[in-house]
């Protein structure tokens, strides 16, 4: 059974509390009903609002707290969290009754409004203190979505040691439910670790990263194992885990040992990977269920096998020197697919680290004109060029221009 707190769809007339001592108007009790029940976003904030001021004004009534709470949860689903934010300061000062909502509860609804109403330092240490105090009990979609809202807060600003922490604790706190809640988890996951790794380049946080990846790919390989289609939330997850990989291997060793970025920065800060050997024992504790890895495109009974050549990546990606913006290493990961002539049919980019339009557009432009060419001995009626796709992945090393 589910452990994750669902808050109340819509509230019924009658299950609030004895009629004969309601004071709430039920013409706003069954407006917020049919409202939600509809799905339309005007009609549900028009009469969640309503509902929030009639319980406001009648706080003695026993079902103005709940109703309140509902009403000021529904508008912050609705991204109205600043109207709710007078129905969360209401709820918050009622009376503690030890029922739904309890004041942890409660106290998060304030923080999450207040926080969604205005960023500052004093409305992210209320959200942080809010949230610590719900990590004892299952999740909600209330925690998940503060928790989200806090940590991406966190990483807009550049604060890697604040998302990092954040982000973790939401995995933690998720991760009895993963298996209802997967793609909040994945993502509290993914960005702890890469906030990890941005805080500090360690043996640590190496691990964070590779944890992380080796989970993934678990994740998407029991499911296509399985006989389904990963979901592709979870498979571009997969491949950013590939790119952040990448990524640190390439920030801890670089070609040009000698005199280079990641050599200078590893010397500066002692900085250490892990060893290929420790990084296979992290990969065994996530075993895969097929001996031959993630297949995301198997081969069928019937079906020619894939053709042995090599890919002709002609003219080479470059990184556009507009599109800098910081020092450190830059990864693209794309999928590639070929018509049976060796041209390019179809390209997509499963990565891209940092996110750049421009670098992203123009990559695809420039795959366009690479080809696939046939091994010399490799006969193409006994294998198949199309019926695969071909992974590619380049890193490049920034400097801010």
């Amino acid at each position: 059974m589910s452990r994750v707190r669902f808050a109340l769809a819509a509230l019924a007339v009658g299950a609030l509390g004895p009629v004969a001592h309601a004071q709430l108007s039920n013409d706003a009790l069954g407006a917020f009903n049919t409202a939600v029940q509809s799905g339309d976003n005007d009609a549900i904030i028009s009469a969640s609002t309503a509902l929030m001021d009639n319980a406001i004004a009648n706080p003695s009534d026993p079902n103005a707290t709940v109703a309140a709470y509902e009403a000021a949860l529904k508008l912050c689903e609705r991204q109205a969290c600043e109207t709710a934010l007078r129905g969360a300061e209401f709820v918050l000062a009622q009376p503690d009754t030890g029922n739904h909502p309890v004041m942890t509860d409660r106290a998060l609804l304030e923080a999450f409004a207040a926080f969604s109403t205005s960023v500052n330092r004093s409305s992210r240490s209320g959200l942080d203190e809010a949230l610590q105090n719900v990590r004892d009990r299952d999740p909600s979609h209330l925690s998940i979505r503060a928790s989200v809202a806090l940590y991406t807060e966190h990483l807009t600003n550049g604060s890697w040691r604040d998302a990092w922490r954040v982000a973790t604790a939401s995995a933690e706190h998720l991760y009895p439910v993963r298996n209802v809640v997967s793609e909040a988890y994945f993502d509290a996951r993914q960005q702890s670790a890469i906030a990890y790794f941005y805080s500090e380049q360690t043996r640590e946080s190496h691990e964070a990263l590779a944890r992380w990846n080796a989970e993934t790919r678990q994740t998407v390989a029991r499911i296509l194992d399985a006989g389904y289609t990963s979901p592709e939330w979870l498979e571009k997850v997969y491949w950013q885990s590939e790119a952040y990989m990448t990524l640190a291997e390439r920030w801890f060793y670089s070609n040009d040992v000698d005199n280079s970025f990641a050599d200078r920065e590893a010397g500066r800060r002692q900085q250490q990977p892990l060893t290929e050997g420790q990084l296979d024992q992290i990969n065994a504790e996530y075993p895969l269920p097929n001996s031959e890895g993630l297949l995301f495109h198997p081969r069928t009974d019937g079906e020619l096998r894939r053709c042995r050549g090599e890919l002709i990546n002609e003219p080479e990606l470059r990184y556009p020197t507009i599109a800098r913006g910081w020092d450190g290493v830059a990864v693209v990961v794309a999928r590639l697919w070929f018509d049976d002539d060796g041209s390019v049919s179809d390209q997509e980019l499963l990565a891209s680290i940092p996110p750049s339009s421009l670098f992203e557009e123009r990559s695809l432009e420039t795959m366009q004109d690479w080809h696939f060419e046939l091994a010399d001995d490799e006969d193409s009626s006994e294998c198949s060029v199309s019926a695969y796709p071909f992974y590619y992945q380049v890193a490049f090393f920034l400097r801010r221009d």
